[in-house]
């Protein structure tokens, strides 16, 4: 008996486990809402006299970020003066794009970046923090988020590539027009030239059965003027037939 549910167990096919894959994680700086034109933010910029001087110009700052190739430094003092912050602003394109974000990720690597900003209690320390700018930034009150809506936009990375699509479309569409333009006033070009050449070899054919029949006495002074009337019938009749031919 124990034999018989033995082999009838193992006869019975084992079912196989089914694992449900987990969903791809969706990429969210692909899908983020940035301010463009590209734009960084740094913080936490301390107000001490004996340094404000450097540390409060764009000179400054445009140095230090330098290899970002930032194009701009807008610097913005609290109410009390004692601490500012500042925007950064990078070129358009996708240049531009890729400087913005070497920018964070060397707040990343330092931790100052927006998410360490954001734990920090105290905000006592001199460190600086900063980002890319985004959603959050633009829709926030104080002198950054105000600059942010006045300068910018929000726009998501897929948004720019349309929209860069269809600029190149439309640049190749107006290109290919032109050139149908072009090529169409070349053709009637072609035709006038045509046109005219045909009336030249006319002119020129016509010219030459005048100096033939001039040549030939037809229309010598000395000839009779029934011999002559003839003549000029003659030329006239064979001008004629070159023109319609």
């Amino acid at each position: 008996m124990f034999l018989e549910n033995d082999l009838s167990n193992e006869a019975e096919p084992q079912r196989q486990r089914v694992v449900a894959s987990a969903p791809a994680e969706q990429n969210s700086e692909y899908n983020d809402l940035y301010v463009w034109p590209w734009t960084g933010i740094f913080v936490n910029i301390v107000n001490e006299p004996k340094n404000w001087e450097a540390v409060g110009s764009e000179g400054y700052w445009l140095a230090k970020f330098s290899k970002y190739k930032p194009s701009g430094i807008e610097i913005f003092l609290d109410d009390q003066g004692l601490v500012a912050q500042a925007v950064v602003k990078f070129d358009n394109d996708w240049t531009g794009f890729k400087n913005a974000m070497e920018f964070e990720k060397f707040f990343e690597t330092e931790h100052h970046s927006k998410k360490e900003w954001n734990v920090e209690e105290s905000h006592h320390n001199s460190n600086i923090y900063g980002w890319i700018a985004r959603e959050d930034d633009y829709n926030s009150e104080g002198p950054v988020g105000d600059y942010l809506r006045r300068k910018g936009v929000l726009k998501t990375i897929p948004n720019l590539v349309q929209e860069a699509t269809q600029h190149k479309n439309y640049i190749v569409a107006n290109r290919a027009n032109e050139i149908d333009m072009k090529t169409e006033n070349l053709d009637e070009l072609q035709i006038k030239y045509n046109e005219k050449t045909l009336s030249l070899s006319r002119m020129l054919r016509a010219k030459d059965i005048l100096h033939s029949a001039f040549c030939e006495g037809s229309l010598s002074p000395f000839s009779s003027p029934s011999c002559s009337v003839c003549a000029y019938a003659t030329m006239y009749e064979k001008m004629s037939a070159t023109k319609c031919s």
